[in-house]
């Protein structure tokens, strides 16, 4: 999880992968998405593949399910887009 707190949840992106097999760390990621708050759980759900916005790109939709946004752990959805 976050050495800035508790069970946040991170989400990784590798933009290439030159060897298959290969081990990643959270360090080779191109790109690192922390969750703002303790018990955010940020990458509990993680899909894509869709063009939601129509611009041709794959879009990505990130769950984390204890996000207090809008009440305690009601959770967020974000999206991604061209991602």
């Amino acid at each position: 999880d976050s050495t800035a707190g508790t069970y946040r949840g991170v989400v990784f992106r590798y933009d290439y992968v030159s060897t298959w097999g290969t081990s990643l760390t959270g360090t080779d990621a191109d790109v690192t998405l922390w969750g703002v708050a303790d018990e955010d759980y940020l990458g509990t759900g993680l899909t894509g593949g869709a063009d939601i916005d129509g611009d041709g790109k794959e879009d990505v939709l990130v769950g984390a399910m204890g996000q207090d946004g809008g009440a305690t752990d009601g959770g967020a959805i974000y999206v991604l887009l061209g991602w």
